[in-house]
């Protein structure tokens, strides 16, 4: 009598072939998964940025109250700040602080302006760059230390408001600087600014509009900011060639240009200022890294070309020491951090 078991119906071959079946949709998930993942998330950066905005905890411009707190007054380190003055009430995060070497804020200093990193998505005008890994106050700190007084800004980041914004912004900054420099006891003549990263980009950007006029057009800003006020730029390792960038960089400034990575020609034209770069340009000390020392090459190389006088530092260029991103901050923990700071003090002082 013939059996009835279904199981004595099954080829022989039918348990491995659903194995292997089972094995290459796991294969292909896997495969699929990046892929989608990548491409949703390049075509819309915020997405991932947002990611980042979260596990920081930042709250990137939904107010118009300061984003840090109130410090006014003596520091631990014996520096004077005054915190949290608005500069403008257009867009977010209008406001800066000034940090005074001491708490006489009569005496006549020379001014630097500071204008910190964060890729477009956090920082501010008193924690820095985080994304740099150090101490942004040490930075201050070793600043006031030289006899500066220190003005650092804040201004408004994604998803709220995108480029040129900072530029606007910055520009407003810079008229209140000047039309309230009595009340503040700053010296708005030769005055020096140091931007890192995020802050480098918007210093070269900006100087370029105002040195530029093609360039302010391509950017729509027009920068009212007399450039002969200024000394001396530092422009602290900021990726400016967009063609250039790795992934991780083209979501951030991708993210900040036009909220995908797939910017357009004319999108990078007006990101890019070395092109327009030209003998206006303020005299410039550049610091490059292993991120973006490529990008600062072509900057100095086209600020040479123009007979604007600069100096440029990229370790590896010098001895082949390896350095990472806006290293100058990390002055406690790196010999070579603590030389280019010596560097760039020595160069602004002239």
């Amino acid at each position: 009598m013939a059996s009835t078991d279904p199981a004595h119906h099954t080829p022989k071959t039918a348990r491995p072939r659903r194995k292997r079946r089972i094995v290459l949709s796991i294969i292909a998930a896997l495969v699929t998964i990046p892929v989608l993942f990548t491409g949703i998330s390049t075509f819309h950066t915020q997405w991932m940025i947002g990611l980042f905005q979260s596990a920081f905890g930042v709250v990137a411009d939904s107010t118009m109250a300061p984003r840090d707190p109130q410090l006014e007054g003596v520091q631990p380190g014996g520096q004077y700040r005054v915190s949290n003055i608005q500069y403008g009430t257009e867009y977010p995060n209008s406001y800066f602080d000034i940090v005074y070497p001491d708490a006489n804020r009569a005496k006549e200093r020379p001014t630097l302006v500071y204008v910190h990193g964060g890729g477009f998505f956090f920082g501010t005008k008193q924690s820095g760059d985080p994304l740099s890994g150090a101490k942004s106050n040490a930075i201050f700190q070793a600043l006031t230390d030289k006899g500066w007084n220190i003005v650092t800004m804040d201004y408004a980041l994604v998803p709220g408001h995108h480029y040129p914004t900072p530029l606007r912004q910055m520009d407003q900054f810079l008229a209140f600087l000047t039309a309230h420099a009595d009340e503040y006891g700053l010296q708005m003549d030769n005055v020096d600014f140091f931007g890192q990263s995020a802050g480098a980009i918007m210093i070269s950007q900006y100087f370029t509009a105002a040195t530029s006029s093609e360039f302010a057009k391509l950017a729509d800003v027009h920068p009212t900011f007399d450039v002969t006020r200024v000394d001396t730029l530092a422009i602290d390792d900021g990726p400016l060639i967009y063609s250039d960038m790795n992934l991780y960089t083209k979501f951030m400034v991708g993210n900040y240009i036009g909220g995908t990575t797939y910017l357009s020609v004319e999108q990078q034209k007006s990101y890019n200022p070395i092109p327009y770069v030209n003998e206006r340009f303020p005299r410039s000390f550049v610091i490059g890294s292993d991120s973006y020392g490529d990008d600062m090459v072509t900057l100095t190389d086209q600020l040479t070309a123009h007979g604007v006088a600069n100096k440029l530092v990229w370790p590896r260029l010098e001895d082949g020491t390896k350095t990472g991103h806006t290293f100058v901050t990390q002055m406690d923990k790196l010999p070579v951090a603590k030389r280019t700071f010596d560097q760039m003090v020595d160069y602004l002082d002239h």
